[in-house]
C-alpha cells in the first residue's frame, strides 16, 4: 500500500499556519517540528520528506534501511554529468551536508512518539562516497531522540575541533576555547544547530570557559583526558552524536551506539 504524497501549505496573510504531507504520521511529525524548531527548519523537513517519499513510494511504516540506502545513492549521483562538479568540494551530486540534513529529517517520525527513528540505519560507514567528509557512521540505528528535544545530544570534542584548523590556537588555548564556546552558543541561538550541545574541554582550555549550561550549550571540564569524559557522556545518552576526527575515540563511542561526525561538519554549521 502507498499513499499519495503532497505538500499542502496553509497561510494566513504572510503567516505560515500549517504544512501537511497527506499522511497522518508525517503530518503529526511536522506539527511536532513546528512546535520545536524555527520556520526554516520546519519547511526544510517537510521538503526533505516529500523528496524522499517521491523516490520511495511506500507507506512510512514499510520503509526499510535498504530504501534509505538507495535514496542516499541517488542523491549522490551526478546531476549534470560526471564532468560537471561543484566548486566547493568537487562533488557531482548533492552536497554532502545537504544529504546529511536530509538524513536528519528522516530520523524523527515513528508511531507519533518521536523517541526513535522511523527506520533502521543503512550501513553507511566513515569515508563513504555517499556522504563524503560529513558521513555518519552507525552500528545499529540512527540517533534516538531523548523525548524532550528534536535533536540528539551533540557531544563536541573541543580540543579536536579547535585543533583541526591552524588558527594559532596553541598560543592561547584558553582564549581559543572561549571563542569556540561563544561561536557554538551563537550557532544554537541563531538556529544553525539544534540543542542540546555538550562541549568538553580539557587541560588549559578549561580556563577559557566556566562549567555551565547556557543557550542550550553545556560546557563540561574533563578532570583528566577529554576522551574518557566524552565516552562517559555518550554512554549515558544513547544515540548521541560525537563530533571528533579522533579515530580511537570514534571507535569507542560507536561501541556505545553513538554517531560520529567530523569537525568540518560542525564548522560548516557555524559558518566557519
Amino acid at each position: 500500500m502507498t499513499f499519495v504524497r503532497c505538500l499542502v501549505r496553509s497561510q494566513h496573510g504572510e503567516q505560515l499556519e500549517s504544512i501537511k504531507l497527506c499522511h497522518p504520521l508525517l503530518d503529526d511529525y511536522l506539527a511536532f517540528v513546528r512546535a520545536r524548531a524555527a520556520t526554516n527548519t520546519w519547511l526544510a523537513v517537510a521538503s526533505d520528506l516529500k523528496i524522499f517519499f517521491g523516490v520511495v513510494s511506500k507507506e512510512p511504516a514499510e520503509v526499510t534501511a535498504a530504501d534509505v540506502l538507495s535514496f542516499l545513492a541517488l542523491q549522490r549521483a551526478p546531476r549534470r554529468g560526471t564532468r560537471v562538479v561543484r566548486l566547493e568540494g568537487g562533488e557531482t551530486g548533492l552536497a554532502a551536508r545537504t544529504i546529511a540534513r536530509q538524513l536528519s529529517s528522516l530520523r524523527g517520525p515513528r508511531g507519533g512518539q518521536y523517541r526513535a527513528p522511523i527506520w533502521p540505519a543503512p550501513p553507511v560507514t566513515s569515508g563513504s562516497p555517499m556522504l563524503g567528509a560529513t558521513s555518519i557512521s552507525s552500528t545499529s540505528e540512527l540517533a534516538f531522540w531523548d523525548g524532550a528535544t528534536l535533536s540528539p545530544m551533540f557531544i563536541v570534542d573541543a580540543a579536536n575541533v579547535i585543533g583541526s584548523r591552524p588558527t594559532g590556537w596553541w598560543r592561547d588555548r584558553p582564549g581559543a576555547s572561549r571563542r569556540f564556546v561563544e561561536d557554538v552558543r551563537a550557532g544554537v541561538r541563531d538556529g544553525r544547530m539544534e540543542p542540546p550541545v555538550v562541549v568538553v574541554l580539557e587541560g588549559q582550555a578549561r580556563q577559557g570557559a566556566d562549567e555551565m549550561d547556557a543557550d542550550g550549550v553545556e560546557v563540561v571540564h574533563a578532570p583528566a583526558e577529554g576522551d574518557d569524559t566524552i565516552v562517559s557522556i555518550a554512554t549515558a545518552h544513547r544515540g548521541a552524536v560525537v563530533v571528533t576526527a579522533d579515530r580511537a575515540l570514534a571507535e569507542c563511542v560507536r561501541a556505545v551506539e553513538a554517531e560520529v561526525l567530523g569537525p568540518r561538519w560542525l564548522l560548516d554549521q557555524l559558518g566557519d
